[in-house]
């Protein structure tokens, strides 16, 4: 395997053909994520603390749990389901590019029609052993939490927090691991599916033959983009935490007593470099699929040649 060519060639595609950095744009599409370091059961006055203690002991506090969950179960689906479009589209165009054919906005969308709902499938169901042995992991320590909440941290039953803590550590390594490896089948998986226009259960099939015929240049090919990853982080990270101190800096000299009127500015700040960061994505995420698509295109080459002579 020539992984310079495959390299370079992909780098040709990426700066050459910057329609496709919309379906990478969709490739790399996530939500943004909200962190709260409050500490309301410190906090509060005692009064506040008991009527929470009432409302989670309510039969409505399970009902919102519960929409809650559900919200974030179809907000997941929704973005896995743009993302599976735009991998579809972009393993579709490069595909195309290779055939001497034309990269349209058209050809794009019929890759998308053709073969989003059966890269999401490909996804979803390899994933499936990693998000359960990281659930199991986390039930040590989610069933006393959720029972303590119900008793309004009165006591919090079951196995000690550090136990729990421990479990879930050893849940998420082993998830990490385990991911490393379903994810490169998932390359293979997905690029059978929409290459060689397979349905799911034989693209997972065609995946994992050519993940155990050529492991080891799937995982070199992995650590250099990997690598090439970490580069990147470091040549854009610093800059972006610099603009961020730039724009934020100002406001946070205002005071306490002026960050709620400036608080849409903060929300304004957040979209520009979330935009930003998407922006950088959307190219990396060509690039990379790029490769990939390159990678398994030789492969299969490979492969038919080898048929022929037999």
């Amino acid at each position: 395997m020539d992984y310079g060519r495959v390299l370079k060639r992909a780098l040709q595609i990426t700066w050459r053909y910057t329609l496709l950095w919309l379906f990478g744009l969709l490739a790399g599409f996530n939500t943004f994520s909200f962190r709260s370091g409050v500490r309301y059961t410190e906090s509060l006055p005692p009064e506040a603390q008991q009527q929470i203690a009432e409302f989670v002991k309510s039969p409505y506090f399970v009902l919102i749990l519960s929409g809650l969950f559900f919200l974030f179960i179809v907000i997941t689906i929704v973005v896995r389901l743009v993302n599976a479009a735009g991998r579809s589209a972009l393993i579709d165009l490069v595909n195309h590019l290779e055939k001497g054919e034309e990269v349209t906005l058209s050809a794009g969308w019929n890759a998308i029609r053709r073969n989003t709902w059966r890269v999401f499938l490909v996804h979803f169901l390899l994933g499936l052993p990693v998000g359960f042995l990281v659930m199991a992991s986390a039930l040590p320590l989610l069933i006393p939490l959720f029972q303590a909440i119900r008793q309004g941290f009165a006591d919090i039953p079951g196995p000690p927090p550090a136990t729990g803590f421990y479990s879930l550590l050893c849940g998420v390594c082993l998830g990490i691991l385990l991911g490393a490896f379903v994810g490169l089948l998932t390359l293979m998986a997905e690029r059978a599916c929409v290459l060689e226009h397979l349905p799911v259960g034989k693209s997972i099939a065609r995946g994992w033959e050519y993940f155990t015929r050529h492991m080891g240049q799937m995982i070199l090919l992995g650590l250099i983009l990997l690598a090439i990853a970490i580069g990147i982080g470091l040549a854009t990270g610093a800059p972006m935490c610099f603009l961020s101190l730039i724009l934020v800096a100002p406001l946070a000299a205002l005071g306490e007593d002026h960050m709620l009127a400036a608080l849409p500015l903060l929300c304004g700040i957040g979209v520009l470099l979330w935009l930003l960061t998407a922006a950088i994505n959307s190219v990396i995420q060509t690039f990379y699929s790029s490769c990939w698509t390159l990678f398994y295109r030789e492969l299969r080459e490979r492969a038919a040649s080898l048929t022929e002579e037999l």
